[in-house]
């Protein structure tokens, strides 16, 4: 009887290690395809004239006929 009782033992610990790992892989799963849509709404946003306005604005470009002013000592806005 104890012979049939340990027999089961490494079959149990192994069915709730693959459903524990099938856990751990679903949520993995989840939080990608969550990051995936992100970036595809980043790759849609990216061609538009927004975007590449805001990007050249960042690194200090200008439009033709505007004028650049550096305004030191100021605290950043959030």
């Amino acid at each position: 009887m104890i012979a049939i009782a340990l027999a089961y033992i490494q079959p149990i610990r192994s069915y709730f290690h693959a459903k524990d790992n099938l856990m751990a892989e679903q949520e993995l799963r989840t939080a990608l395809l969550q990051k995936q849509g992100v970036l595809r709404h980043r790759i849609d946003l990216v061609g538009t004239e927004d975007f590449i306005a805001r990007e050249a604005r960042r690194i200090g470009l200008v439009r033709p006929g505007e004028h650049l002013f550096i305004v030191r000592g100021l605290e950043p806005t959030g």
